[in-house]
């Protein structure tokens, strides 16, 4: 991604490394002519937290120096400047000069690399920045052109650079002073606390019904959208967590820590399958000609109040001479219809009314 900005007169400001802080202020350009000779200035000043390392400088026609932060002599000069050279500090110096060395009456022209930290690369994308001069020359020579392009990858959310000048003097662009700003203009909305799962429910949902062929995608959500993004969280929420409950119409309950085992094995079983690119995946349904086709379910509940829910492909088919919906939760389902339970699930409760316990294995079992 390029963003250039075009002008006739453009002060380039450079960030300087300051902790906890940004530097403020404004720069300014001018430009005078003498004869065939070609003199140009550009004060730095920074507004990003960052160094610029000048690392190269292409096409030169004329010299150039770079003068340094506590001296008014040029600490690099050169028509080829190609050695590594930070701006670390909030005030700076370019010079560029074509007034006697070789052939004047030619102008000046020139790009000059500045790259930041590393580390403020991967935060923002921004790459380099190039600051290019054009002064074709000739008699009394002309306007100098500036362009100032960000070179950013991807799109992180930070936006570099002003689109026009705050303030600008001087009657023509080759002998006035412009004040630009060179900053972040904007910046990457902060992303949400990750959510903290602390209970969940195992349901059967109705999804169809009176079909013999069905594909059906299990899938995961977020706050009702499809998501993967805390599907890591909701995992570890349902393996910390005891407040782990199976619902139905009839009954509301809290699985023993069986049931909760079992229900984590099915979601980590699920997640895996889906894969940590992917929300869905798509599976085919029992037959259910003449009947209600139901969904095992997991949904996980925020200390917020969010919801995020797991679609397994786990169905059960009950017939339309039944009104009820599936009585136990997935893996304690003890006939086909799972209208009883193959065993205990309740936690604290081994009653097998409460536990809805098939007759043949109606006799108590100890809750683990």
């Amino acid at each position: 991604m390029r963003v250039s900005l075009n002008f006739a007169c453009l002060c380039l400001a450079v960030p300087a490394l300051v902790q906890g802080s940004q530097l403020r202020g404004a720069s300014s350009i001018g430009d005078r002519h003498l004869g065939c000779n070609v003199d140009m200035w550009t004060n730095f000043d920074v507004y990003l937290p960052t160094n610029l390392t000048v690392y190269k400088s292409e096409w030169n026609q004329g010299s150039w120096c770079m003068n340094g932060c506590q001296s008014s002599s040029p600490t690099s000069c050169g028509p080829m400047f190609d050695t590594t050279t930070a701006i670390n500090c909030p005030l700076n110096n370019i010079y560029v000069s074509n007034n006697g060395q070789g052939h004047p009456c030619e102008g000046a022209h020139g790009t000059i690399y500045m790259q930041p930290d590393p580390e403020y690369t991967d935060l923002t994308g921004l790459q380099y920045i190039t600051y290019s001069y054009q002064n074709s020359g000739g008699p009394n020579a002309a306007d100098t052109n500036y362009q100032l392009t960000f070179y950013t990858a991807g799109d992180t959310g930070y936006i570099f650079g002003e689109e026009y000048p705050i303030s600008k003097s001087g009657s023509h662009n080759n002998d006035g002073v412009l004040t630009f700003k060179i900053e972040t203009v904007a910046t990457p909305a902060p992303k949400p606390n990750a959510p903290n799962f602390t209970s969940y429910d195992g349901l059967w949902v109705e999804v169809t019904e009176d079909v013999t062929q069905y594909t059906i995608s299990s899938t995961i959500t977020y706050q009702g959208e499809q998501t993967n993004e805390y599907s890591q969280q909701f995992q570890e929420g349902l393996s910390l967590t005891d407040n782990v409950k199976f619902t139905d119409d009839l009954t509301t309950a809290t699985m023993s820590e069986e049931g909760k085992f079992d229900m984590t094995e099915t979601t980590d079983s699920t997640l895996t399958i889906m894969g940590s690119e992917s929300t869905t995946y798509e599976c085919s349904a029992v037959s259910c000609p003449s009947g209600r086709l139901y969904q095992w379910v997991v949904a996980g509940n925020t200390d917020s109040g969010d919801v995020s829910t797991l679609s397994n492909c786990i169905f059960t088919c009950i017939p339309d001479a039944n009104p009820n919906p599936p009585l136990c939760p997935n893996a304690y389902c003890g006939d086909v219809e799972c209208q009883c339970c193959n065993s205990v699930w309740m936690k604290n409760n081994t009653d097998p009314v409460a536990n809805n316990l098939c007759p043949a294995t109606a006799s108590p079992t100890p809750s683990p």
